[in-house]
C-alpha cells in the first residue's frame, strides 16, 4: 500500500491532482485546471481526434482487401479529408480487427485449413509427436492442371522475412496471385487427448513456380516448413510429386544445401539449376567482407559473372586462366570461388546450363531476370 500511495503522489505532484483516503476509498481535487505545457501543434497520434469513422473503415476494408499498404490507405483518407490526424497505426489496428473478424474466432491456422477446403485446394501436413504443426504444403487443383500443360521449368524459392499466413479468399482472376499477412501463426491443434494446444512460430514459405510456353508465371504450389534441411524438403518434393507426376525439364533454386540434397532423391534424372542472381549476391558480399574494398568487391563480382556466362568451354578455360592469374593469393576469392560456386559449374556455367530447355529462366526471382539478361547478355 505504501508503495502505491508514493506513486499516486507522485503523479499528483506532476499533474497537479491531490488525493486523499476517506474511509478507505480515494478521492482526488485538483488544485489546478491549466496545462503546465504548451498544447502540441497537432492532435495526430491521440486517439479520439484520429478515430476511423464508419466511412473511413469502409474506406480501409475496400483497399486492404485490394492489397494496398497501410501508407497508402493512409494517405487516401488525409488527401480527401483536410484535417484528417488518423496515424499510421490506427490504420494497422483497423486491419487487424477487419482480419479477425473475417476469421470468426478462428485462429490462423484454423482459417487456412478452412479456405484450403472451400477453395479445393490440395494439401497434405505433418504433426509433431506433442500435436504440433510441422510442415503443410498445398496446390489448387488449377495450377496441377497448368502444370500438366507446361511442366517445362519448376522453379522454387523460400521467402524467410515474411514469415506469414495466407489468406486464401480470391476469385479466378487473382488465382495465382497469394496475399501473405501477419508475421506469427497462432493457432490451435488437437492432440491425442483432445486438448487444445497453442502454438506460436515463425515458419519459411517455400514458393514452387511454373511458366507457361509465352513467358507467363503461376503459381504451382507452396509449403510452410518448419526446417530448412534434406527430409524436410524430401517430404515437400515427395508431395509435388504426387500431385503433378509429370517430371520438369529444369529445376531452378538457390544454393540450399538440403533443397539440393532433396532434389538428387526426388528427382535424380532432372536438369538442376541454380539462381544467377543468388551467385551474385553472395560472391559480392564475400568479396567486400574479405577485402573491405568496393573496388575489389565490384572488380571481383563482375570477373566471376564474365566467366559463368561463357557460351564455349575455351572460352570459360580462357576466362578461368585469366581470373586465377590476376586473383591468385588475393583474400583467398578464387578458393571461395572454386570451392563454393565452380563445384556446380554444371548448373551455372551457360554453356552447359544452355544444353537445357530452360526457356532462358536464369534466377529465381522472375522480376528479376528480365534486368539481369539486359545487364549481361549485351
Amino acid at each position: 500500500m505504501s508503495v502505491i500511495r508514493r506513486l499516486i503522489k507522485e503523479v499528483a505532484r506532476l499533474c497537479w491532482i491531490v488525493g486523499k483516503t476517506r474511509g478507505g476509498v480515494w478521492q482526488f481535487a485538483v488544485v489546478c485546471g491549466m496545462h503546465d505545457h504548451e498544447l502540441p501543434p497537432s492532435l495526430e497520434g491521440h486517439e479520439f481526434p484520429g478515430r476511423l469513422s464508419k466511412a473511413n473503415l469502409k474506406v480501409v476494408r475496400q483497399m486492404s482487401e485490394a492489397g494496398s499498404k497501410p501508407r497508402e490507405i493512409l494517405a487516401l483518407l488525409r488527401k480527401d479529408q483536410i484535417g484528417n490526424v488518423t496515424c499510421r497505426q490506427q490504420i494497422y489496428n483497423a486491419r487487424a480487427k477487419l482480419k479477425r473478424d473475417l476469421m470468426g474466432g478462428m485462429s490462423a491456422i484454423q482459417y487456412l485449413f478452412k479456405m484450403l477446403c472451400e477453395k479445393e485446394y490440395i494439401f497434405d501436413y505433418r504433426l509433431t509427436p506433442d500435436g504440433g504443426l510441422q510442415d503443410v504444403a498445398f496446390a489448387h487443383h488449377d495450377s496441377v492442371i497448368m502444370w500438366e500443360k507446361f511442366p517445362y521449368v519448376m522453379i522454387m524459392d523460400s521467402t524467410y522475412n515474411t514469415n506469414r499466413y495466407i489468406s486464401l479468399n480470391f476469385s479466378w482472376s487473382n488465382l495465382f496471385f497469394i496475399t501473405l499477412e501477419e508475421r506469427i501463426f497462432n493457432y490451435y491443434v488437437f492432440d491425442h487427448n483432445k486438448k487444445i494446444c497453442l502454438y506460436r512460430y515463425k515458419m519459411p514459405l517455400l514458393e514452387i513456380v511454373g511458366m507457361t510456353c509465352t513467358g507467363k508465371t503461376f503459381n504451382l504450389g507452396f509449403a510452410f516448413l518448419s526446417k530448412e534441411d534434406a527430409p524436410t524438403y524430401t517430404w515437400v518434393l515427395r508431395q509435388v510429386e504426387t500431385w503433378c507426376p509429370r517430371r520438369p525439364d529444369v529445376i531452378l533454386t538457390d544454393r540450399e544445401l538440403g533443397l539440393l540434397k532433396a532434389i538428387t532423391i526426388v528427382y535424380p534424372d532432372v536438369h538442376h539449376m541454380l539462381c544467377m542472381v543468388h551467385v551474385q549476391r553472395n560472391i559480392e558480399n564475400y568479396s567486400y567482407s574479405k577485402s573491405k574494398k568496393p573496388s575489389v568487391q565490384a572488380s571481383f563480382t563482375h570477373s566471376s559473372m564474365w566467366l559463368l556466362k561463357s557460351k564455349t568451354r575455351e572460352e570459360f578455360e580462357t576466362r578461368h586462366s585469366d581470373m586465377i592469374e590476376h586473383w591468385r593469393d588475393k583474400w583467398g576469392l578464387m578458393e571461395y570461388l572454386n570451392d563454393v560456386w565452380l563445384v556446380h559449374a554444371e548448373k551455372l556455367v551457360w554453356f552447359l546450363t544452355d544444353q537445357y530447355f530452360h526457356i532462358d529462366n536464369r534466377s529465381t526471382n522472375r522480376y528479376i531476370i528480365f534486368f539481369f539478361l539486359l545487364i549481361f547478355c549485351r
